[in-house]
């Protein structure tokens, strides 16, 4: 009898705390997420409206995002240039 609650109160315990630690995970994990998937766009939508260029530092006022001096070796790998006889030129 005593080991049989014994054995149902670990088993009880450890899945109250799996399943807490799985949703505090979950949670941080989904925050992070959507941070990152927010600063990325308005990273994106910043390159995109001044034609593939990163702007100065005193253009970054406003943004919900810290803007470093790393952002722009941070978001540089390559550039395609569309042109307007259809061919794509590589920068």
């Amino acid at each position: 009898m005593i080991r049989r609650l014994r054995r149902n109160f670990i088993l009880i315990a450890s899945s109250a705390i799996l399943l807490i630690l799985s949703v505090i995970l979950l949670v941080v994990n989904t925050i992070s997420y959507i941070s990152n998937y927010y600063e990325s766009m308005s990273i994106l939508d910043i390159i995109s409206d001044n034609c593939g260029r990163i702007p100065s530092d005193e253009q970054f006022d406003g943004f919900s995002f810290q803007v470093s001096r790393e952002l722009p070796y941070e978001t540089r790998y390559f550039t395609l240039v569309y042109c307007n006889i259809k061919q794509l030129q590589g920068g």
